[in-house]
């Protein structure tokens, strides 16, 4: 409870008591609390999801940083390194890791070559740790499961193009669908791919295909 009295008054603590800090995003809903009345913040805890997905969408529209910040770690899903982002790491390691983080920051005019533009975005990353992101060492990943499949699919809805080209192959499995093949309906935690997107989205799988198989034909032959 010592996180929740950093944002809600001692009186609303009190009134909801069934509040514990097992239930899930419990540090994201704390600090989603500040400003809230006391039935404001029992729906929250209530049913926290709603107010999760529209927080997501209020940094999408609000804060260029802090969306640029998630994106980042759910397409590298496997860690976002803060030395990424030091002055000459970019286009001194050249390699598809940086040029992957090149073309996403520039989705939000983000150039990291200069230093304004660096310290923004290391702040982006600052600001949402502890809520959406945690840091171990010098790497970022987002906090929680359903966290990372909520964001990327909200995320994912607003910049396709750059997913489809930059996530990793098993968000390229399992977060799609074809809105020509089925019915979508809101409740469908999923990336809707229109018509003049699947050509797209099968040419990615089969360059997924064909690297796994050059793989898979290295590891026979080392």
């Amino acid at each position: 409870m010592h996180m929740l009295h950093k944002y809600v008054p001692d009186d609303i603590i009190d009134n909801i008591k069934q509040v514990t800090e097992n239930v899930d995003y419990f540090p994201l809903l704390c600090k989603l609390s500040k400003d809230k009345t006391s039935e404001e913040v029992k729906k929250l805890f209530a049913a926290p999801l709603i107010s999760i997905k529209q927080n997501i969408n209020n940094i999408i529209h609000e804060n260029k940083q802090q969306f640029c910040a998630l994106v980042l770690c759910i397409i590298f899903n496997d860690g976002f390194h803060t030395d990424w982002l030091k002055v000459g790491s970019v286009s001194e390691r050249k390699n598809m890791k940086t040029d992957k983080l090149e073309y996403i920051v520039k989705e939000f005019d983000i150039d990291l070559s200069k230093e304004m533009h660096r310290n923004s975005l290391k702040a982006g990353f600052s600001t949402l740790n502890g809520t959406y992101l945690k840091l171990r060492g010098t790497e970022y990943r987002m906090i929680h499961d359903k966290i990372y499949k909520m964001a990327a699919v909200i995320c994912g809805q607003h910049l396709t193009e750059c997913f489809m080209k930059y996530a990793p192959p098993e968000f390229i499995q399992d977060h799609f669908i074809f809105k020509s093949l089925t019915e979508i309906q809101e409740k469908d935690d999923l990336i809707v791919l229109l018509k003049d997107q699947e050509e797209d989205y099968f040419e990615r799988l089969l360059c997924d295909l064909k690297s796994m198989s050059l793989q898979a034909h290295s590891i026979m032959h080392s």
